[in-house]
């Protein structure tokens, strides 16, 4: 899926050899989808700039009325999701423990860096919940 421009919204992913192959395997699974279900849904997120910016709410009431199957494996795909990227913060053990949410401010210009350091692919709390494909390549690319 190689960057294309949308109602002036610039839309990456996968790029160069990859992309050919990326897009093959999309066409596969809508296919297979189709074929089993009469019915696929896709959803297109520029996920290295943006999946903090992503109304998870929207895209959650969204599948339980189109596809009430798929619901709880979204729910579980992000609640894993935020699970992973979440860490426990108190201000000189005075106050009390709770979840923050670790996240990458856009539009600034360390962006690249912090998303390397800061997060983890969302392939890898979908696999978690064995709702994906496996990738095989370069664990530098992949994350552990």
């Amino acid at each position: 899926i190689s960057p294309e421009v949308h109602g002036y919204r610039q839309f990456a992913g996968y790029k160069g050899g990859g992309s050919a192959g990326l897009r093959r395997l999309v066409h596969c699974l809508l296919t297979s989808r189709l074929a089993t279900h009469g019915q696929a849904g896709t959803v297109l997120l520029d996920i290295a700039a943006a999946f903090d910016e992503v109304v998870q709410s929207v895209i959650i009431s969204i599948t339980k009325i189109v596809s009430p199957d798929m619901h709880a494996d979204v729910l579980n795909i992000f609640g894993c999701y935020n699970r992973m990227r979440s860490f426990v913060i108190t201000a000189y053990g005075l106050s009390e423990w709770y979840c923050q949410l670790a996240g990458v401010m856009q539009g600034g210009g360390l962006d690249p860096l912090m998303y390397i350091t800061a997060t983890i692919p969302l392939h890898g709390a979908i696999m978690q919940q064995k709702k994906g494909i496996p990738v095989m390549g370069n664990k530098d690319n992949f994350g552990p």
